[in-house]
């Protein structure tokens, strides 16, 4: 997974804004966002350019990002599934974490699901509505 489907975590480290994300989009931050990129582990880190949160979120949309993709200190930005007309998010049933990736091909199977924090796949997915 990377570039645009890759979750992107707007945090506040140090006295700056960095971009967390998985490592797999490396090259696309670097070549089409232009951010110099960290590396530790799995996840990559950025520092960004940028005073506000607004003005990061804003930058990720122009340059195609989807708000569906954009986090703020582990919070989405904007949630993607809706029940009932109720908003709810996506949660992974191992470590609860809400980095959660439909994966597969639409169709006659059920969607799968990978957990980009714990490596979970599967089927099965918690939706809880907020």
């Amino acid at each position: 997974m990377a570039g645009a489907e890759t979750l992107y975590n707007i945090v506040r480290c140090a006295d700056a804004l960095c971009l967390e994300f998985d490592c797999s989009a490396r090259s696309w931050v670097e070549n089409f966002l232009g951010f110099t990129v960290e590396e530790s582990r799995d996840i990559c880190t950025s520092a960004l350019p940028f005073h506000t949160k607004d003005d990061a979120i804003r930058y990720l949309v122009e340059k195609g990002v989807p708000e569906e993709r954009i986090a703020v200190e582990g919070a989405p930005f904007k949630l993607s599934v809706e029940r009932g007309g109720r908003p709810a998010i996506r949660v992974c049933p191992v470590c609860g974490s809400v980095r959660i990736v439909q994966i597969g091909v639409l169709g006659l199977t059920p969607p799968l699901y990978v957990c980009e924090n714990c490596g979970y796949r599967g089927a099965l997915v918690l939706e809880v509505v907020i």
